[in-house]
């Protein structure tokens, strides 16, 4: 048998035999005995090996807390969804609900309806007399005279002489001035229906209101109609309404609309509708690229009202948060910090504000905030969920925009 062999085999023998306390002190000989030439090593490695190993090191490290840091954004990311998902079939399944008993009261209200109508036909039908007509007379006396339709016409003539205004004698000018006066009523008569109906029909379509469904429930809404406003214009109309003062802890929805006419030969509607994205950024001046704006379906812009100023704020409904996220990531330096301030046809001044952005928690949530040189907000922007995006320009603007998009909504 091989040396290494016997070897190996009086090892495993010696560490069968071996108690508790045996194997712990062993255990505890090789880890100091480890410790003692990794000691040794270090001290005997050069300047260059030891910062290249404190390079490594440190490079792994970082690595090891990147993956911690996304793991935990996985994991807080997927936490949010199932919690949305959960809320989203939670508030279905009681709209199912409720249209149910509601069309279950219909149906019961109409039944009952349908029961008392036919109560009631019943009771009027055994309770008024049978109304004579000049058709049921006509066949009365068929059956019991034996008369015909033509003899008994000729009969109710020869009682009332009117009922033949052209069999009267031609001298008799009483008869001629009855049926040209009835003419004239029935020409007249018509006239006057048919000037009312054209003057009716000439008058335009009163204007339909504009449908208001805000992201946010707000308090109050302020509408901007930019049918014919130029870029320019609609940035002052905003700038105006973007620095008027409300009530005190409330928001206001401010949407852009755009009046749409139809006509006829006849007749002339005009119908007003919000805005969408692409036109809503370009009215506004906005910095937003359009390759970026097709990954947004939905806008919101409102003004938080405080006791010594009014803040604005941006909400995008998203459909591609990995686009979205990257690209204000990348652009943050950018044009994404002037997005806000272009609305009231600014620019933010550099000098004054941070080089860059830093994440901050604000209500559980990953926000990326930028500040001046005294460390005061200036804008910030974060993605709720991942079909949601919220800027401002003031934290406690954000906190309430936040609070009132999972609150019940209130009606403007």
């Amino acid at each position: 048998m091989p040396t290494d062999d016997i070897q190996d085999r009086r090892e495993q023998a010696r560490l069968a035999m071996e108690g508790p306390k045996q194997r712990e002190r062993r255990e505890v000989e090789q880890k100091t005995l480890g410790e003692k030439r990794r000691t040794a090593s270090l001290a005997m490695e050069g300047r260059e090996q030891r910062k290249r190993r404190e390079t490594r090191e440190k490079e792994q490290a970082e690595r090891e807390e990147m993956m911690q840091q996304i793991d935990e954004e996985v994991r807080r990311k997927r936490e949010e969804e199932l919690a949305a998902k959960l809320k989203q079939e939670k508030g279905a399944n009681e709209a199912l609900e409720v249209e149910t008993k509601e069309r279950q009261f219909k149906e019961t209200k109409y039944q009952t309806a349908q029961n008392v109508i036919e109560t009631l036909k019943k009771e009027i039908k055994s309770s008024i007399p049978t109304i004579r007509t000049l058709k049921t007379d006509i066949a009365r006396a068929v059956k019991d005279e034996g008369l015909s339709s033509a003899r008994i016409a000729i009969k109710e003539q020869g009682k009332n002489p009117a009922y033949n205004l052209y069999a009267l004698d031609k001298d008799n000018g009483k008869g001629k001035w009855l049926a040209v006066s009835s003419l004239m009523i029935l020409l007249l008569a018509a006239l006057g229906f048919g000037g009312f109906y054209w003057l009716r029909s000439g008058e335009d379509n009163p204007v339909r209101p504009v449908v208001i469904n805000s992201i946010i429930p707000a308090n109050d809404a302020k509408e901007i109609d930019v049918s014919n406003y130029t870029s320019d214009m609609v940035t002052i109309k905003l700038g105006d309404i973007l620095a008027t003062p409300g009530k005190n802890g409330t928001l206001t929805y401010v949407y852009l609309t755009k009046s749409l006419t139809a006509s006829s030969t006849s007749t002339r509607s005009v119908t007003k509708k919000i805005i969408g994205v692409t036109d809503f950024l370009a009215n506004v001046n906005s910095p937003v690229p359009p390759e970026l704006a097709r990954f947004m379906y939905n806008y919101m812009l409102g003004t938080y009202h405080t006791a010594s100023s009014t803040w604005p704020f941006l909400v995008f409904k998203i459909n591609s948060y990995d686009n979205v996220a990257q690209e204000f990531l990348s652009q943050e330096n950018g044009y994404v910090r002037n997005i806000l301030a272009s609305l009231s046809g600014e620019t933010l001044d550099n000098a004054k504000a941070a080089p860059s952005f830093v994440a901050k928690d604000i209500k559980s949530k990953n926000t990326r905030v930028l500040t001046d040189v005294n460390g005061d907000t200036i804008f910030l922007y974060s993605f709720i969920d991942t079909t949601t995006l919220i800027m401002t320009p003031n934290e406690e603007t954000f906190i309430k925009v936040y609070t009132a998009y999972n609150s019940p909504r209130l009606s403007i």
